[in-house]
């Protein structure tokens, strides 16, 4: 998956120069059989190939729409995961009672690790590119896949939670969603002693219920 917001040039010209080299080596092999080897069976009518680019550029078109559709797909869940943050940032600053800030900065900055998790889950790699790292991994090339996903998520999800949450999810398939579970737990303790009532626990507890449903929504695309 591509993040970056402009395309470099040199990416486009590393990927196309060598299927392009291919083709013209083909092709010069074709043309050369055809016109010193005398090989007529090589000869294609013009009708054939006109209908395969005909076909060709419907596939195309409908792949660009594809691609388009869920592009814009991820840019609404993408704006569901910002407006949802700041409804339960704020939400916890005004409905969690507490003499100091302690519980409610735990709460928003545990949220803050969640979109951090997502995102680093999102960006692991398919089965084929994680049997490719493997292989280069057997050979010393790189670190394992492992260690690579955990230096992300000590540096990037554990500057935001306490060690014993780190230590929670740890190793734990899904961590981003073990963070919405903690983040209900704490719900649940902050009610247990008077600090949230049921009312406001309740409209915390629903907006938990839409990270979880957005977090569906960007695993499914």
């Amino acid at each position: 998956m591509f993040i970056g917001r402009r395309l470099p040039t040199r990416m486009v010209i590393g990927r196309a120069v060598p299927s392009i080299l291919g083709a013209l080596l083909w092709a010069a092999v074709i043309l050369a059989l055809y016109l010193y080897s005398g090989v007529q069976v090589m000869r294609v009518p013009f009708l054939p190939i006109a209908t395969m680019g005909t076909a060709v550029a419907f596939y195309v078109g409908f792949k660009n729409n594809s691609a388009y559709d869920r592009f814009w797909e991820a840019r609404k869940i993408w704006g569901g995961v910002v407006n949802t943050s700041r409804a339960w940032t704020n939400a916890v600053l005004m409905f969690v009672y507490e003499d100091d800030d302690t519980e409610r900065v735990v709460l928003v900055r545990r949220h803050l690790a969640w979109v951090n998790a997502l995102r680093i889950q999102l960006r692991t790699c398919s089965r084929y590119h994680e049997w490719r790292e493997r292989r280069r991994e057997k050979f010393g090339w790189i670190k394992t896949v492992e260690e690579n996903l955990r230096q992300d998520f000590d540096s990037e999800v554990g500057q935001f939670i306490s060690a014993e949450d780190l230590t929670e999810i740890d190793g734990k398939a899904n961590r981003a969603t073990q963070l919405v579970r903690l983040q209900a737990e704490h719900l649940r303790r902050l009610f247990d002693r008077g600090s949230l009532d049921l009312f406001k626990q309740l409209e915390l507890m629903k907006l938990l219920e839409e990270m979880y449903a957005l977090q569906g929504k960007c695993e499914r695309i």
